[in-house]
């Protein structure tokens, strides 16, 4: 957890900074309130590739204070290549794929209550989730300096997800499946820096959205139930940082 707070503390200071660079730059006498340097013009194409990267493990966090001895590690990795089209300047819609995978393993892990007289044990706990999602985006930009090279951005998308995730120990560790269809409205703020004339690096960090999952439990290849879930979260999802390099043409 430790490294994933300090990713979280980088992408919010890298936004910071360049909302404050923004507004040094401001010239009350010659801009008014709402306008908006040209970012990404209409016509623009881009092709770009994010990757998102995550691990963690039980000895960077101290939340689990009544699991003794516990032993876990755990790692995220996605990846996904996205295009898009500049209709409008500063406005742009496209499509993105990720692929996902997450891997964790529970060593040993021992869970006391003291006063209840509960004292359960696991080992070799093992889970993997590997996810394909695609998604069409809405994104508007706002540049914040007169030659383009700086500009956040802010998405909105409309995802579907398929997932499939297995938990289990030993012998049995894969037979229980959990099969997964999900549609998110979800939002996403970032930065881009243009390095290079038609090169730039991308910065994205999920946000949350309005979700609605299809999930069904499968033991041995037979259905053995079904759920049917809808949330609205909003918070900034450690599984959603990205980062990458875009071509523009």
């Amino acid at each position: 957890m430790m490294k994933a707070s300090r990713i979280l503390i980088t992408v919010m200071l890298l936004l910071g900074g360049a909302i404050s660079s923004f507004a040094a730059q401001r010239d009350s006498t010659s801009r008014k309130l709402g306008d908006n340097h040209l970012f990404m013009p209409k016509g623009a194409v881009s092709v770009g590739m994010q990757f998102s990267y995550l691990d963690i493990g039980s000895g960077n966090t101290t939340v689990m204070l009544l699991l003794k001895g516990l032993d876990a590690t755990g790692t995220y990795f996605g990846i996904g290549p996205y295009f898009g089209y500049t209709f409008k300047d500063n406005k742009t819609i496209g499509a993105r794929l990720k692929y996902s995978n997450t891997t964790g393993v529970i060593g040993n892990a021992r869970l006391e209550l003291p006063g209840l007289d509960i004292d359960l044990g696991v080992d070799d706990l093992n889970a993997n989730s590997s996810s394909l999602m695609a998604e069409l985006f809405y994104r508007s930009y706002m540049g914040l300096d007169n030659k383009g090279r700086f500009g956040l951005f802010f998405d909105i998308a409309l995802q579907y997800t398929n997932s499939t995730s297995s938990f289990g120990s030993g012998p049995e560790a894969g037979s229980a499946l959990t099969k997964s269809n999900k549609l998110r409205l979800a939002a996403r703020p970032g930065l881009e820096v243009f390095v290079m004339n038609n090169v730039s690096s991308v910065f994205s960090l999920g946000i949350g959205g309005i979700s609605y999952t299809n999930s069904k439990n499968v033991r041995n290849g037979e259905v053995t139930g079904v759920r049917n879930t809808s949330n609205a979260r909003f918070m900034p999802d450690i599984t959603d940082i990205s980062m990458g390099l875009a071509i523009h043409f």
